[in-house]
């Protein structure tokens, strides 16, 4: 952790010295989705927003859309829902939009974060469903421990736990398999 905090905070000195809006898109795109994964909310939301502004600024349409999911996973976590929800369903759609699918699969587990955050474990557990389909399909699947971590976490909080503790414990068999 602490080596991927030092990465990113060299990588951002380094794209503030050179003005150069694609690297700094790059490095608070990274940077954000770090900031998610080590449960920093409020960076997370900090750099959604500044990449979001670059991304606007500079016409980088790609990059407006991790900034949004970022943002707007913040702003759900912050119970600022309807603003939240609002910004990832935008991203995601700006990701299908420009056929960039690999990030439009691994975003999607925002979605089901934010809609298990807001108690719709239904609507996760079908967006995680989707997303695991998607990982047979595409390139990647990086994200799919957490994919079924939540689906675990989904189904031990609708009471299901005989397919929450064989969802978690796939998850753990992946992640292993993976080299994680």
């Amino acid at each position: 952790v602490n080596a991927s905090i030092a990465l990113r905070d060299e990588a951002m000195a380094m794209a503030q010295r050179t003005s150069d809006p694609y690297s700094l898109s790059i490095v608070l795109g990274w940077g954000a989705m770090l900031a998610h994964d080590l449960g920093d909310v409020e960076m997370a939301s900090r750099w959604g927003r500044d990449l979001m502004s670059i991304a606007e600024r500079q016409r980088l349409f790609f990059w407006w859309a991790p900034g949004a999911l970022a943002h707007g996973l913040a702003l759900t976590l912050q119970n600022k829902r309807e603003e939240g929800m609002k910004l990832i369903h935008e991203g995601l759609q700006r990701y299908k939009h420009i056929g960039v699918m690999v990030s439009y699969n691994y975003f999607l587990t925002y979605l089901a974060v934010a809609q298990l955050h807001g108690a719709d474990t239904a609507a996760a557990l079908k967006t995680i469903d989707k997303s695991l389909g998607l990982c047979r399909t595409l390139l990647t699947r990086f994200h799919e421990p957490e994919l079924l971590r939540l689906r675990g976490e989904c189904l031990w909080r609708d009471g299901n736990l005989t397919e929450a503790e064989a969802s978690l414990r796939s998850a753990i068999t992946v992640a292993e398999n993976d080299g994680s």
